[in-house]
């Protein structure tokens, strides 16, 4: 989504629109990328401590969401241990969410 942001929103000030749209554009491009941000790192903190890994781990979840495959890695490495976490909790877990 990060790289999605970037590609458009450097396509959006290289274009020859007035400057007002431009800027506009961009506020926008700027809020929509920071609250992606915020929210990713919410779902990080939510994860990190419903797995119960330790205090430290969530600061270096954060700085490795920056690198682009090893932030795939460690979010299906996740994935795949909450998955593991609600099955033994008794829950059936589906491609459309999780019933009990």
């Amino acid at each position: 989504m990060l790289l999605c942001l970037i590609l458009f929103s450097d396509l959006v000030l290289k274009s020859n629109m007035p400057l007002t749209t431009r800027q506009t554009l961009g506020l926008i491009i700027l809020l929509v990328w920071a609250f992606a941000i915020v929210f990713a790192f919410i779902g990080l903190f939510l994860l990190a401590s419903g797995l119960d890994y330790p205090s430290g781990v969530f600061p270096l979840l954060c700085f490795i969401q920056f690198i682009p495959l090893i932030s795939l890695i460690t979010l299906l490495r996740a994935h795949f241990q909450a998955n593991k976490e609600l099955r033994n909790a008794g829950y059936e877990v589906g491609l459309l969410g999780v019933r009990r």
